[in-house]
């Protein structure tokens, strides 16, 4: 029985999903593009078993599963010739998801929907963000993004904010004011057929 239970282990069948959450903190950032790009490179590059989900209040998905046809599933999901898609309502849906012998689960969300029960099944949290101008108020809003849980308003150095593309001086804004380091990550054309160069851009985010 041991032996059988090292060559199960061996052929790596007891793997575990592991779930990234990309999560934006402003509005109007396109967190779909980036998501779609990292599950693809999982998918595509990588070859791990992907699926994407994403939370419910999201409309442009929700737009996109009305129109296909849906697989038989609870959560809602579909497929197309590159992912699974699933709409999750919260913590109990991603649970669903990850025993489906997924290898890589990458959730897209905006902070609004982000809650602590599904920052709990995340393994990896990347935070996103248009640091611009006429974003920052969005900024102030979900600085618990950039703060610690140990005292409320202390700063926390070393917490990082992907962008696409940002100016120096909305850089140097953030840094200054939470301590954040700001990755430029590059934009990306098409998500769902990465280039050599598009590979780069989304190693940055893994």
């Amino acid at each position: 029985m041991i032996a059988f239970l090292k060559n199960l282990k061996k052929k790596n069948i007891f793997k575990s999903t592991v779930c990234y959450c990309l999560v934006s903190v402003t509005e109007r950032y396109d967190i779909m593009s980036a998501s779609i790009a990292l599950a693809n490179y999982f998918a595509s590059a990588k070859g791990y078993r992907t699926a994407l989900a994403v939370t419910d209040q999201d409309e442009t998905v929700l737009r996109m599963l009305s129109e296909k046809e849906c697989i038989s599933v609870d959560p809602t999901g579909y497929k197309d010739e590159y992912l699974t898609y699933y709409c999750v309502r919260g913590s109990d849906d991603l649970k669903k998801i990850k025993c489906r012998s997924y290898e890589r689960l990458v959730l897209a969300s905006y902070a609004a929907s982000f809650d602590r029960e599904l920052q709990k099944e995340a393994d990896q949290i990347r935070i996103f963000g248009d640091i611009s101008p006429w974003q920052y108020y969005d900024i102030r809003k979900n600085n618990s993004y950039f703060i610690t849980d140990k005292a409320e308003g202390e700063q926390q150095s070393g917490k990082q904010l992907y962008t696409a593309s940002a100016r120096k001086c909305d850089i140097a804004r953030l840094m200054k004011e939470f301590g954040t380091t700001v990755i430029e990550t590059g934009f990306i054309k098409d998500p769902y057929r990465l280039e050599k160069t598009d590979l780069i851009k989304v190693e940055k985010i893994v």
